[in-house]
């Protein structure tokens, strides 16, 4: 779950620092953090999709996290433990790195 909230604070600064007021933040968060929970699999099982919709979910860093907490907590698996971390673990240096390039075009206008 900390890389989920890294990645997702990660993203989260990438908008912030590029967007110049509030309300347009809160406006594109909720375009993107809903999205990226519906698609997650916290709803439904991933392993039940069809095709397109697997491959939607696919690229979802959310979707690891989920799958990655059912694996531990409940015993099933519908993606290996292992993928689950390193594509949490390349989304967060992924996002980070947006991040951090964002917040310093910020501060260098």
């Amino acid at each position: 779950m900390a890389m989920v909230s890294t990645c997702m604070t990660s993203l989260g600064l990438f908008f912030g620092a590029l967007l110049s007021s509030m309300e347009s933040f809160q406006l594109i968060s909720n375009f993107v953090v809903w999205p990226l929970f519906f698609f997650s699999g916290a709803l439904f099982p991933v392993k039940n999709l069809p095709a397109w919709l697997s491959t939607v979910t696919s690229f979802d860093p959310l979707t690891y996290g989920v799958e990655a907490l059912r694996t531990i907590l409940l015993g099933t698996q519908g993606i290996p433990l292992a993928t689950c971390v390193t594509a949490l673990v390349f989304s967060c240096l992924v996002t980070m790195a947006m991040g951090a390039w964002a917040f310093n075009r910020m501060e260098q206008i």
